[in-house]
């Protein structure tokens, strides 16, 4: 997607209504953003029911104003690594109005390329930390990237801005930089749907604000507009199975979707609650294809965008699966966001219905000069009429040809010394065509020789003559313009004649010798320059005769004098054998150049060449002017009127250039086919269905099928065939009922964004990005899907249901788990994190459950369905099947459930105060290693993951097993390490958790998040390994000492020192700690210092590498 295209839709949506947000932002100064505090008395807790649309609206924005402040004072503490580019001008917008729209039009350069919405600090030094920001000219100064127009920013300033310095990118210059700092784009989107217009559908909120505690207001389906039985009759073949494979609570979650879809006398607001493993994105996608299937415009949105793709994904899998007429039908679906943020090039299925791809595509199509209506006339033409066709090629080809002759002649007249290079390029265009070989050699040899032959001789003659006549020079040119056609026998009579003014009687011999040798062309003249040489200066003449062979750029006269010594040298064999030498030789002139032409007349008549060849041998001085004769008389044959003009260009048979009628229709078919084809496909793929009907697409696959047989045809029987008339006939016939399908005539990206949007069935966003749908002219959705509804703040759910036409929204997630990231501590204690889904959940609306798990392994989920879930959930019966129990390592320790005691641990805090355990990172090492060995013993597949709550842990983790994730690509081991956040909604075959806390006070923080546990328990399938600290946990009293407890209960709970190797690792992980300390390391004796133990490293995939190449580890001692 274009960034200007995108500066427009996001300018569109609402700048002015995001000014206020933006004004408050300039408001602050760096003291006001550096207070933790500023807002602390300002926001109030959000309540959970509101009497009002206006407060409902109101009751978000402090909240909102304290996230946008906390989210820049975190960008403030990193200033130092913030991206950085140099602003090279600045100049005044002409929409700028002081004192508060203070636009300037910038460009920038450097790494960090701005977008829209992009908060920036403006300063003359790079900031190493916050102070410096103050220091600048301009005092603390930030800036909104308002839009990109050209590749220059459009900025909001907050102050006025002396453009003097900054005018001109080139010479000496002020030096600007541009800091990012945050981006403001979401908050902006939420602010404008807070404070939006009476033009906005406010039918959804209403509804909202009906719903009261114990309320059960829109939970069932609809059965005064919906029938079961009715609905099933109009979907998809594949429906049946696609049904079998639900359970009963999917089957009615499904069944309610299609409901409110028919519904039409009432607004609702329906909950589905997906617990881990229950089939959500699978319930979600048979849903969505249901109403693709009812042609129900449906906006199915999501907090970040890989919830979005996946989802996107399933709809495409499902649909694809149903289609039965190639790719049409893709049309009606449509994914838009920002391209290299999903990552769209490595989603293949995807492409297909990302937007921006989709637009690029139709543009194409659409283009008159080169789209659908270009190639579907230039086929019924070729077919109707390949004789019209190949007539009119014939004509073009020839006027082509006389365009090209003409400016050949037009650079003759300029420069004469260009005329035999001239007629050198047409000769090897010739042999190109004729022969590949020749093709090759005359490529090569072609470079070297341009300085080479006779213009270089007549440059350096015609600089003689210039200086001693330059009134003859004139007259010289005039006769060359007049006889451009004659080549260099015109240059030579114009230098005769100034050699007759010079010698009379030497005039008179060369006339006489010219008239008796016209065939003799140059040599015969070169002869008497070489007399009129030795008449003048002997020594001059040996001088160039040594120069010819120090110097590329001397005429043929010493050439020619040095080859007729080598000739009288060897014998008059060898002159033969030196005449083939002479075309790969790069120094030789004209006989490279003859005997190009002789292979020519080899081809024509084998007899002329020999008499050619004999003539060339026996007369060294014939050069150009008996290959001229011969070229001439070829086209003498061909065309007499031609003749002078055929000369300039040397060639000897323009026929030969000419396709004949059957090659051409050939390639020509070939050619149009292709474009027409590829025109056809993206045409019914792309467009909405409700543009293209299923009429046209059966007469564009079926046109494809006739061209692949008369494709076919064409390479075994040739154009004559009965057969291939008839097809020829058919397919005339349907490519003119074609003509009837119209394409827009407009190619305007604009435009066919929003005929896409506009005609799709279904469309796929984040939440955020919803806000471009708020434009004027929208077909009204119907039907609004939130997945992962429980992680998006209600605020931000605020904007997709304001979009207009919408009657219902179902909303799909859990709030048992993760709900919406906060930065702000006065925020999240405001409940501005707490999910719209949540919120009514508390007020007791009523939710249908998806109650069967198929993720787990029994005695995995024994304890979250417990927990979280009350036992109202059921182990599905694949975890319930023996091949589901798998055993990746020996022992009771490590098996489909564990908690592992790791007692001697320390927790400790790293630079950015995050916690971090280095016992616990040796288990893990220690674990992985061994999982690995095993899955070279075994090569059963196995993807493992670690998660742990802290930042710091999962940097030291990442580094310690790095050289097991590398190996892991594209094999059947891989390891995976991420936080909490990071694996929301993921799931492996072995899951590893480290938790970190080692402490008397069983301080546990935010590990007692009863959501943040939740997940973190629940994201294997086959086994779970828990490590931590027995007291730490227990003396929280929070959920994790219920899961101790009940590991014990379970006889789940192992010490690590009870596995000898897990033991060592351990020792070995502390006695590392403790040699940080240097006083500690001081005190310790020698002995103590022990060889380390080398089994676990010297199965590493990295080990075993490096000993094949014979690099060994320098990790001896510890």
């Amino acid at each position: 997607m274009d960034r200007q295209e995108e500066s427009k839709r996001l300018n569109n949506y609402g700048f002015a209504a995001g000014r206020g947000l933006i004004n408050v932002v300039f408001s602050w100064s760096l003291e006001d953003v550096l207070n933790a505090k500023l807002y602390e008395n300002q926001v109030t807790k959000i309540p959970e029911t509101f009497s009002t649309t206006t407060s409902y609206m109101t009751s978000f924005i402090p909240s909102l104003v304290e996230e946008t402040h906390a989210d820049l004072l975190s960008s403030m503490t990193n200033l130092s690594k913030a991206p950085t580019c140099e602003i090279l001008t600045v100049t005044a917008s002409e929409n700028r109005g002081p004192p508060k729209d203070l636009f300037y039009d910038v460009t920038c350069v450097g790494t960090y390329v701005p977008e829209v919405g992009d908060l920036i600090a403006l300063t003359d030094i790079k900031p190493k930390r916050v102070d410096d920001l103050n220091r600048s000219r301009n005092s603390y100064l930030i800036a909104y990237v308002h839009q990109i127009r050209d590749n220059n920013l459009s900025l909001l300033s907050s102050k006025d801005i002396n453009t003097r310095g900054y005018m001109n990118a080139a010479g000496k210059r002020e030096t600007m930089f541009a800091v990012h700092l945050m981006n403001m784009t979401t908050n902006i989107r939420v602010w404008k749907a807070l404070n939006s217009d009476d033009a906005a559908n406010t039918n959804l909120i209403k509804t909202l604000l009906q719903v009261q505690p114990s309320s059960s207001h829109g939970g069932s389906s609809c059965t005064i507009c919906f029938s079961k039985e009715k609905c099933f009759v109009s979907l998809s073949p594949k429906w049946p199975e696609m049904w079998c494979d639900l359970n009963e609570s999917q089957k009615a979650a499904v069944l309610n979707s299609i409901s409110l879809s028919k519904c039409q006398h009432q607004n609702s607001i329906n909950l589905i609650w997906g617990p881990p493993g229950t089939g959500k994105t699978n319930t979600v996608g048979i849903s969505l294809f249901a109403l693709y299937k009812f042609k129900c415009r449906t906006l199915t949105c999501a907090p970040t965008n890989i919830a979005v793709l996946k989802v996107t994904d399933r709809l495409v899998k499902l649909v694809n699966q149903s289609l039965e007429y190639d790719k049409y039908g893709l049309g009606d679906i449509i994914l838009f966001g920002n391209d290299k943020r999903m990552k769209i090039g490595s989603c293949n299925d995807l492409c297909e219905v990302f937007l921006d791809r989709r637009i690029e595509t139709l543009t194409e199509c659409f283009t008159p000069s080169s789209g659908w209506n270009h190639w579907l006339e230039l086929m019924i033409s070729l077919l109707e009429n390949p004789e019209e066709q190949y007539s009119l090629y014939i004509k073009e080809k020839k006027k082509h040809d006389e365009q090209h002759k003409e400016s050949e002649n037009s650079n003759s007249s300029n420069n004469d010394e260009n005329s035999f290079l001239t007629l050198e390029k047409s000769v090897k265009e010739k042999h190109i065509k004729d022969d590949k070989h020749d093709e090759e050699s005359e490529n090569s040899s072609s470079p070297s020789d341009d300085k080479n032959g006779i213009l270089t001789f007549e440059e350096s003659v015609k600089e003689k003559h210039n200086k001693d006549d330059e009134q003859d020079e004139e007259s010289e040119n005039s006769n060359s313009t007049r006889d451009d056609k004659n080549g260099i026998l015109t240059f030579e009579e114009s230098v005769k004649e100034e050699h007759n003014k010079d010698d009379e009687q030497d005039e008179e011999s060369e006339n006489s010798n010219s008239t008796r040798d016209d065939k003799n062309g140059i040599l015969t003249f070169e002869e008497s320059v070489k007399e009129e040489h030795n008449k003048d200066d002997e020594q001059d003449e040996e001088s160039e005769n040594s120069n010819s062979t120090r110097d590329d750029k001397n005429g043929i006269l010493t050439f020619e004098e040095s080859v007729k010594e080598e000739h009288n040298k060897d014998d008059e064999q060898d002159e033969e054998s030196e005449n083939s030498n002479s075309t790969r030789d790069d120094k030789n002139g004209i006989l490279t150049f003859e005997e190009s032409v002789k292979e020519e007349h080899n081809k024509d008549d084998e007899q002329d060449e020999e008499s050619e060849n004999s003539n060339s041998t026996r007369d060294d001085k014939n050069g150009i002017l008996t290959f001229e004769e011969s070229v001439k008389e070829e086209h003498n044959k061909d065309d007499e009127q031609d003749e002078e003009s055929e000369n300039s260009n040397s060639t000897s048979d323009d026929e030969n250039d000419f396709l004949k009628f059957e090659e051409f229709v050939k390639d020509r078919f070939d050619f149009i086919g292709e474009h027409l084809k590829v025109c056809m496909e993206n045409l019914y793929t792309h467009l909405p269905t409700s543009c293209i009907s299923l009429e046209v697409v059966k007469d564009m696959i079926r046109v494809a099928e006739l061209l692949k047989s008369i494709q076919s045809i064409f390479s075994c029987a040739g154009v004559a065939n009965e057969q291939l008339k008839l097809l020829q006939q058919d397919c005339t016939r349907t490519l003119k009922s074609l003509r009837a399908f119209a394409v827009p005539n407009s190619n305007d990206a604009q435009t066919i964004r929003n005929l896409c949007l506009a005609k799709a069935c279904l469309i796929f966003c984040t939440a955020s990005s919803s806000a471009r749908l708020h434009t004027e002219g929208m077909v009204p959705l119907e039907l609004l899907f939130i997945d992962e509804a429980a992680q998006l703040k209600e605020c931000e759910s605020i904007i997709p249901l304001q979009l207009s036409g919408l009657r219902h929204a179902i909303l799909i997630g859990d709030e048992k788990q993760l709900p919406a990231m906060v930065k702000s501590q006065i925020s999240e204690e405001a409940e501005f994190g707490r999910s719209l889904f949540e919120r009514l959940v508390l007020l007791g609306h009523e939710k249908h459950l998806l109650d069967v798990q198929y993720r787990m392994h029994p005695s995995i989920s024994l304890f979250p369905k417990m927990e979280f879930y009350d036992n109202q959930i059921l182990d599905g019966p694949n975890v319930n099947e023996t091949s589901y129990n798998k055993c990746f390592l020996d022992g009771k320790m490590y098996g489909s459930y564990s908690f592992i005691n790791i007692a001697n641990g320390k927790e400790e805090r790293d630079r950015v105060r995050s916690l971090k355990n280095v016992a616990e990172v040796a288990v893990v090492y220690e674990i992985v290693s061994s999982l690995y060995k095993e899955f070279t013993r075994t090569k059963m597949k196995v993807s493992v993951g670690v998660i742990s709550p802290y930042t710091a842990q999962v940097n030291a983790i990442q580094e310690r097993v790095k050289e097991y994730s590398e190996v892991s690509t594209g094999s059947d081991f891989s390891v995976s390490v991420r936080s909490v956040d990071g694996f929301q909604g993921g799931e492996e075959d072995l899951i590893i958790i480290s938790t970190v806390r080692c402490n008397r006070k069983g301080s546990v923080g935010f590990l007692s998040n009863h959501q943040r546990a939740n997940v973190v328990l629940t994201r294997a399938r086959h086994c779970l390994w828990i490590l931590g600290h027995e007291s730490t946990l227990i003396n929280s009293n929070s959920i994790w000492k219920k899961l101790i407890l009940d590991a014990k209960k379970r006889e789940c709970f192992f010490n690590a020192d009870e596995d000898e190797k897990l033991a060592q690792a351990i020792a070995a992980a502390q006695s590392s700690c403790n040699e940080d300390d240097p006083i500690e390391l001081l005190a310790r004796p020698i002995s103590s210092l022990r060889l380390t133990d080398r089994t676990a490293e010297t199965s590493t995939p990295t080990y075993r590498n490096n000993f094949r190449r014979g690099v060994g580890s320098n990790r001896v001692i510890r």
